[in-house]
């Protein structure tokens, strides 16, 4: 995920500490609650998460860090504006946060790039299919032109 963590871990004890959702965890784990799937390793909170290559450790972002953990895993020039499911995935592997998808999900959805740049769904246009008469003049095709400018007759229309 581009050295993401690497760059986090530096700050993220302090911005953990500061972070509601995750002093309640890391307060509830120390008090001994069954908290499951979260961990603290080196004072850092970590959760538990499947991936299609095992389990990882996903670092618990704090929520002042998420805006800048959406713009370096959808708008840098590496990630290349994946789609919600890409994006999810690539931030899901490595970092949790509550409601993730959502946010990733409204994140992709209000990216400037993305909505005015990707290549819109063309649906095939169907199969003509003919009007088949049952008996002569029973459907009459006319082709009209018109309004045109007036002729010495006083027409404007041809058919």
């Amino acid at each position: 995920m581009y050295s993401v963590t690497d760059s986090l871990e530096a700050n993220i004890k302090e911005e953990q500490e500061r972070d509601d959702y995750c002093k309640d965890v890391k307060n509830k784990i120390l008090k001994g609650a069954d908290v499951r799937n979260f961990e603290i390793i080196d004072g850092i909170l970590y959760r538990l998460v499947r991936t299609s290559t095992g389990i990882n450790y996903a670092l618990v972002i704090p929520h002042i860090k998420r805006q800048e953990i959406l713009r370096l895993c959808h708008d840098d020039p590496l990630a290349g504006h994946t789609g919600i499911d890409r994006t999810y995935y690539r931030i899901r592997s490595r970092a949790y946060w509550p409601k993730l998808f959502q946010d990733v999900e409204k994140y992709v959805k209000t990216c400037n790039d993305c909505q005015t740049r990707k290549r819109p769904i063309r649906i095939p246009p169907g199969i003509c299919e003919p009007i088949v008469p049952n008996e002569p003049f029973m459907a009459v095709g006319i082709d009209f032109e018109g309004p045109l400018p007036v002729t010495e007759n006083g027409n404007k229309y041809i058919i």
